[in-house]
């Protein structure tokens, strides 16, 4: 039973376990991809549960937010996008 109050990243370790699939079919690489102007950036999203990841994560994801999403919207056009 994992008794731990709060989630936590799994981390990949070749020691025991192969890294048997490219990088970009792991996990934390799949569920990291862009949706729309939605990017996700945490420990997670690379397997490894270190402060220094999380902020690696959160300047690439920062980078994948389309050119577009960058503008601010007027409250008319953003009633136009519902």
């Amino acid at each position: 039973m994992n008794r731990w109050p709060h989630g936590y990243a799994y981390e990949y370790n070749s020691l025991f376990e192969p890294l048997d699939r490219p990088e970009s079919e792991r996990p934390c690489v799949i569920g990291r991809r862009p949706f729309g102007r939605i990017t996700i950036a945490n420990s997670d999203s690379d397997g490894h549960a270190y402060t220094n990841i999380a902020i690696d994560q959160a300047y690439r994801a920062v980078q994948e937010i389309p050119p577009s999403a960058n503008r601010l919207r007027t409250p008319k056009e953003t009633i136009h996008e519902q």
